[in-house]
């Protein structure tokens, strides 16, 4: 029916001229504005395809070709709805929109339509703009109460270094004074939380930015449902702010860690994205062999030569050095990044977690947790048994490390001598 409408509206405007070819552009020109001419120019209406119902309206008309602003155009909108048959398009484009339109305002001498329209009826709108001596244009329209947010950022970031989000529409355009949460996540293996998890907080996320803007709802809130008051307040916590007016916020976080980022506004669907925070790489340093029951000494830095507090040190036995493949101590190293994780976060246990496998691995390796640094980065510990062992070092928001030591019931031989270094460059491993 709609497609119908436009082909047989496309028809009576024609006429005995070249319509205008309808599209639309978010980008804005600005020049200067046209006059009337003896060569007959097309209107060309530049406008968002989606707006939200009852919010202002951005509309500019330019000439086609040329794009030189238009002034004291006329630009309505009529509901592809309100047509119940194809008989109510026999007239021409003036008489159609004085009948079944709606007057959007008139452009000023930049070609904007001045003050900014606003339409609360939701549906598909065909928009015309009208003006003596110039072919008419058109462009769809669509009206609703509800549109998706987009939220676009990096993966991955270091602490401290300044990420650029950007809160866009359907349409990529950016929408300004979203409201952006960055909510740090229960670290378990696979890095996720339950779908109802993420749901109620995408729910509390855009009922908070409902709240921000109405102190009036938070107040019947509070008093309607206390507890469901509070639960929402809660992220208030997690706030970092709202975009500019190209939709976007910088943001520079200072704790490392995987975020759930979410935008929100009143009237949107919010949307949310993943970001991982690191710290530096951590440097774990040990002797290449010890005795049993000796003392050793483990030393834990990051890049900046500065000890790491509580970082959690393993001990994985190994048969020989060729045990130690690459593959195996990648996903070692992964194991142990993940258990520290959790053990800096222990109230949650693995409720949260979608991958019952992974968090089974990840407490197998915790049997090899040996201990954690103190405040200068060091922990000692006396081997029981001799062999080789795989040192890990790993930390919530760090790059684990790795070390092989041997450890022999024999005096060992000097570290400058040992045959270890030989062996353990061998493992080729991108740190």
């Amino acid at each position: 029916m709609k497609r119908a409408v436009l082909t047989t509206l496309a028809i009576v405007v024609a006429l005995s001229t070249v319509l205008s070819i309808t599209g639309f552009a978010i980008a804005e020109t600005e020049t200067n504005p046209v006059e009337v001419d003896a060569q007959r120019l097309g209107l060309f209406i530049k406008a968002p395809a989606v707006v939200k119902a009852g919010e202002p309206i951005r509309i500019q008309i330019v000439t086609r070709p040329g794009e030189r602003p238009v002034p004291q155009a006329e630009v309505w909108a009529i509901n592809l709805n309100s047509f119940t048959s194809d008989a109510a398009l026999t007239a021409d484009v003036a008489t159609l929109t004085q009948a079944n339109g709606i007057l959007l305002g008139t452009t000023n001498d930049r070609g904007y339509v001045d003050p900014a329209p606003r339409i609360n009826r939701e549906g598909k709108y065909l928009l015309v703009a009208i003006k003596p001596h110039f072919d008419p244009g058109f462009a769809m329209m669509k009206v609703t109460s509800c549109i998706p947010l987009n939220l676009r950022a990096p993966d991955t970031a270091r602490v401290g270094q300044t990420i650029t989000m950007t809160v866009t529409g359907p349409y990529w355009e950016g929408i300004p004074r979203a409201a952006i949460f960055a909510v740090p996540l229960t670290i378990t293996p696979d890095n996720t939380l339950r779908d109802n998890s993420y749901d109620q907080l995408l729910e509390d996320a855009g009922a908070y930015a409902d709240l921000i803007d109405d102190p009036d709802a938070e107040a019947e809130l509070k008093a309607a449902d206390p507890q469901a008051h509070n639960r929402i307040m809660e992220m208030r916590r997690y706030f970092i702010g709202f975009t500019d007016s190209n939709g976007q916020l910088n943001h520079a976080f200072e704790k490392a860690g995987p975020y759930l980022l979410i935008a929100a506004k009143r009237g949107y669907i919010p949307d949310f994205h993943h970001i991982k925070i690191t710290g530096s790489q951590l440097n774990l340093r040990a002797p290449h062999s010890a005795r049993v029951g000796e003392p050793v000494t483990m030393k834990v830095t990051d890049s900046s030569g500065h000890g790491v507090y509580r970082a959690a040190i393993f001990a994985i036995p190994l048969l020989n050095l060729t045990d130690a493949s690459n593959t195996d101590i990648d996903r070692l190293l992964k194991e142990a990044e993940a258990c520290a994780q959790m053990l800096e976060q222990p109230t949650v246990d693995g409720d949260l977690t979608t991958d019952e496998r992974a968090y089974d691995s990840n407490l197998e390796i915790r049997r090899y947790l040996i201990g954690f640094t103190d405040r200068n980065g060091e922990f000692t510990y006396r081997f029981p048994q001799e062999g080789p062992y795989l040192l890990i070092a790993a930390k919530c928001g760090y790059a684990p490390d790795f070390h092989v030591i041997k450890i022999t019931r024999l005096q060992p031989i000097p570290d400058e001598l040992s045959p270890m270094k030989v062996e353990e460059k061998q493992l080729v491993i991108k740190k």
